[in-house]
């Protein structure tokens, strides 16, 4: 579901209305909003978007709770949604706990031995990861919600997960489950760090595949945007 291609995408709006000094701003916020760092990140074309938010609430059906906004940063026709990037080299992964980590694929999600500090979200520069309290990650797949999702437009889509490789059962790296029985570990973590992880251990991504116009998709930025470098050579022009 990655898009890839170049920043002719945003060169295509109608008699190339941008001003050179959007341009160049958009650039800027480019390489200083670190988008050109990330490995994948997910892009809204405004010019199909109706705002339905049908891509949050496809996260929250997925995932218990919404890991993206898809209002995020504007350049030119498209938004940067607020979601995690998957930093090439991502400072939040700094944890004492290997609360977080990475997969060989790239992913970076949190894993059973997050206990909720905050550490990472106040690492994150970009605002990408939030703390929630586990009761009210619970609270919000009640039985209700779960009956409730069916009747959902395309409600069935999210379906497709599976298991993803864990190190050991007890307090180790891997994929979060937070409707797995308390342990003693368990019992004392009371939040627990949420971020988007591409919707790792699925077999799509629940905000593209939800997204009704096709307003929504992935795309790697280096190839999108280009390089840092080829960035800062435009600019100069």
């Amino acid at each position: 579901m990655t898009f890839i291609g170049s920043i002719e995408f945003l060169r295509a709006a109608p008699a190339q209305s941008y001003a050179d000094a959007e341009a160049r701003a958009g650039l800027r916020a480019l390489v200083g909003g670190g988008v050109v760092e990330g490995t994948e990140v997910l892009v809204i074309d405004l010019d199909k978007c109706v705002h339905c938010d049908k891509c949050e609430d496809a996260c929250a059906r997925r995932h218990g709770h919404s890991r993206m906004n898809r209002k995020g940063m504007v350049v030119g026709n498209i938004s940067i949604a607020t979601a995690c990037r998957q930093c090439q080299d991502p400072v939040c992964m700094l944890c004492s706990r290997a609360g977080i980590a990475r997969m060989p694929s790239g992913e970076v999600y949190i894993t059973e031995s997050c206990i909720g500090c905050g550490i990472c979200a106040e690492r994150c520069p970009y605002d990408n990861i939030s703390i929630v309290s586990l009761e009210q990650e619970v609270e919000e797949r009640t039985t209700w919600q779960r009956f409730a999702q069916f009747f959902s437009k395309g409600a069935g889509k999210e379906l497709g997960k599976r298991m993803l490789p864990m190190a050991s059962m007890k307090a180790a790296a891997g994929p979060l489950n937070i409707q797995q029985p308390l342990d003693a570990f368990g019992e004392i973590r009371k939040k627990v760090a949420i971020k988007c992880d591409l919707c790792a251990g699925y077999n799509n991504q629940a905000c593209v595949q939800a997204c009704p116009t096709g307003a929504a998709f992935r795309a790697q930025p280096a190839q999108f945007f280009g390089s840092t470098e080829e960035i800062l050579q435009r600019r100069a022009q």
